[in-house]
């Protein structure tokens, strides 16, 4: 009698069971998003990118005699218009350069020819680029991605090593002298020769490929290369055309 009455109870809570509501059951959640980038609307990232510059003349009288390196690193905001294209723009500090040599130069208010007068120029632009952005699908938390546009760049200071002994002055030799035209600059005694000016914006344009890793939905770190290629000369100086482009390898990261 009692196995009966067992038996009973066991088939009563097992018709029970089966007879429940489905909206009821617990069941485990599962999903295929297994990204680890967080595809936001906008995102920053900060950079820095060492670089080598170097000054492409375009003029009979002087010519390229070497490349400088350099620098350049700040801040970039990045907005998606979809899952793979990106419009990028920023505000860094770009220190760049490179050597020219010029067949004569003559003093600023002076009589004096000088020859083969070479002057490494060092100038810092506050650098504006706007680009767009290509990405791959995410691969293994990766992605590939390639970039390409413009920039605004303003000089922010300028200045040249002349390698020529050529100063009348105590120091004599090679130094560094201001090259747009400051108070006092061209000045007879200090001997600094003429029309070394430096125009006051450069545009170039940027391409560039790299690789990004995301550590998080938030984190990325990324590292690529870089080129700019001056579009419009650089010297202000009549009759002297130069176009100044780098090479660099930008690394940093993405939030």
């Amino acid at each position: 009698m009692k196995k009966l009455i067992l038996l009973t109870l066991s088939t009563i809570t097992i018709l029970h069971s089966r007879a429940q509501d489905s909206s009821t059951r617990i069941t485990p959640i599962q999903s295929n998003d297994i990204s680890m980038f967080n595809d936001k609307e906008y995102r920053f990232s900060i950079s820095v990118m060492p670089l080598i510059s170097w000054m492409s003349p375009d003029s009979r009288n002087i010519t390229s005699e070497g490349s400088r390196v350099g620098f350049s690193g700040g801040l970039t905001v990045e907005k998606n218009l979809s899952e793979n294209v990106a419009l990028c723009g920023g505000l860094h500090l770009t220190q760049m350069g490179g050597k020219i040599g010029y067949d004569s130069l003559r003093v600023k208010n002076g009589v004096a020819t000088f020859n083969d007068v070479e002057y490494t120029y060092k100038t810092r632009y506050i650098d504006i680029p706007l680009t767009i952005k290509l990405r791959t699908d995410e691969f293994g938390y990766s992605r590939v991605y390639f970039d390409a546009g413009f920039a605004l760049n303003i000089l922010w200071r300028g200045r040249a090593d002349i390698n020529k002994d050529i100063f009348t002055n105590a120091q004599g030799g090679s130094e560094d002298r201001d090259v747009n035209d400051k108070d006092g600059d061209f000045d007879i005694n200090n001997s600094v020769v003429e029309d070394d000016d430096i125009s006051f914006l450069r545009v170039p344009f940027l391409v560039g490929a790299g690789y990004e890793y995301a550590l998080s939905k938030n984190t990325v770190v990324f590292g690529g290369l870089r080129y700019s290629a001056g579009l419009f000369n650089m010297m202000s100086a009549p009759n002297t055309k130069a176009y100044n482009n780098y090479f660099g390898i930008n690394v940093g990261l993405l939030f």
